[in-house]
């Protein structure tokens, strides 16, 4: 028997805007700052320590 492997991969969605925005920004289509054009990938980044941080925050409001 033949053995196959199945390979799953690709560009996620945050990757994918990011590119975007890039190819947008380089080609002079949009002004924006390269902060902003970043942001897909370091937005949800920083989303997500703010709700680790605000659950803790709660979390140890109720235990003491």
């Amino acid at each position: 028997m033949s053995e196959r492997k199945i390979l799953y991969g690709g560009i996620s969605g945050a990757w994918l805007l990011t590119i975007i925005f890039a190819l947008l920004k380089v080609f002079k289509v949009i002004t924006w700052g390269w902060i902003w054009i970043f942001a897909p990938l370091w937005v949800p980044t920083v989303l997500g320590i703010v709700a680790v941080l605000i659950f803790f925050k709660v979390i140890l409001r109720y235990v003491q």
